[in-house]
Parts: structure tokens; C-alpha cells; sequence
């Protein structure tokens, strides 16, 4: 049973899977919201106290599912949770990687798998203040093929072609220039449609 849901609410007695759930829930679907509050790194900081982009020292830890790295998957599973103490667990979590995104912005190209396979990632969980919370800077997203599909359509091809239409072209001819950029990645994605498929069920 794949356990792909996002609770609303977050209690205490809630157990580290339901926290990671909730992270990786919002990662498949291109939602990064969920990092922010449940981020943290072992000397205190937090997302949300600051360090979100690439002028931070660390890697960037939250994404946009249109321009930034990521890992595409078709599913994704917890597959056990060990408890090292009582403040730390480590959850394993099955994913079916498809494809990756390398690369940022306009510079990123989709380059599939020769074959799809099951990846497993340990994931450090970590218990704060009588909550769970993921401690340790974030894995690289794994977002789901629809989600990256959809917001490389939407966020990108869609709203350059509105920009052209309404104000035509950008500075430098900038945004003419990244249109073909995006809808070749959008071609590429589409050219994934069948294995995404055939892959997407457990």
C-alpha cells in the first residue's frame, strides 16, 4: 500500500512517518510549501529562518518543479521506519525513478533512464520540541511526472506565450528566446508519457 497522503494537521503523537509523508507527498505534486516548517539543520536554522536560494552556502532546498533539479518518479512508498533513540528514526522510502532534471532554469535538459528502477533513499527524522521534524538538509526532490509535466506546461510554455502575445518580446528578445527552450523540454517530457505510464501503478 503506497502511503502517499499529506495530513492536514501534524500532532505530537503523530510518528515520523507521517511527517515525511507529508514532505514527500508535497514534493510528488511540485509543492515545496511543506519544507518550510519542517526543514531544520542540526545547528538550529531553519528554511523559513532564511537560506532559500543559491546565494546560501548550502544547496538550495526548495524547488520549482519548472526550472530546477530534481528526480522524476512515478510513485513512491515507505518501506520501514527504525527507531535509533527515541528522538531519531530513520525512514526508508522506495521510489520509481523515471527520468532526472539537471540543470537549472533554461540550461536544464530531461534525461530518462535507460530503464526505470526503484531507488531507495534513507531519510533522518528527527524529534524536536515533542514534534517530528526533518532535521537534516533535504534529499533532491522527487516529484512526480504529472507535477513536473504540468509545470513546465503551465508555469513556463503558457506564460511565456501569454507574455508574447500581450507585450510582446521580452528584453533582448529574451522571452522568444526561452520559449523554444521550454517547449523542447515540454516535447521531451511528453516523449516519457508512455513509460510514465506503464510505470505509475505498484
Amino acid at each position: 500500500m503506497l502511503m502517499c497522503f499529506r495530513p492536514a494537521t501534524l500532532r505530537a503523537d503523530d510518528g515520523p512517518e507521517a511527517l515525511l509523508s507529508q514532505i514527500l507527498a508535497s514534493d510528488f505534486s511540485d509543492d515545496p510549501q511543506s519544507r518550510y516548517g519542517h526543514v531544520f539543520y542540526r545547528d538550529g536554522r531553519s528554511i523559513a529562518a532564511g537560506c532559500v536560494n543559491e546565494e546560501c552556502a548550502e544547496r538550495r532546498e526548495t524547488f520549482d518543479g519548472a526550472d530546477d533539479p530534481l528526480v522524476i518518479i512515478t510513485r513512491w512508498q515507505i518501506v520501514d521506519v527504525r527507531m535509533e533513540k527515541p528522538t531519531k528514526a530513520l525512514v526508508t522510502v522506495r521510489s520509481r525513478v523515471i527520468a532526472t532534471a539537471d540543470g537549472q532554469n533554461e540550461k536544464r535538459k530531461i534525461v530518462p533512464l535507460a530503464e526505470p528502477r526503484d531507488e531507495e533513499m534513507v531519510y533522518q527524522v528527527w524529534k524536536r520540541k515533542g514534534h517530528w521534524l526533518w532535521v537534516d538538509p533535504p534529499i533532491l526532490p522527487r516529484v512526480g511526472y504529472t507535477a513536473v509535466r504540468r509545470a513546465v506546461a503551465e508555469r513556463q510554455v503558457d506564460e511565456l506565450k501569454d507574455l508574447i502575445a500581450a507585450r510582446g518580446p521580452g528584453p533582448n528578445g529574451g522571452w522568444e528566446r526561452l520559449l523554444p527552450l521550454y517547449q523542447a523540454e515540454l516535447a521531451a517530457l511528453d516523449a516519457l508519457r508512455p513509460v510514465a505510464e506503464a510505470n505509475s501503478a505498484p
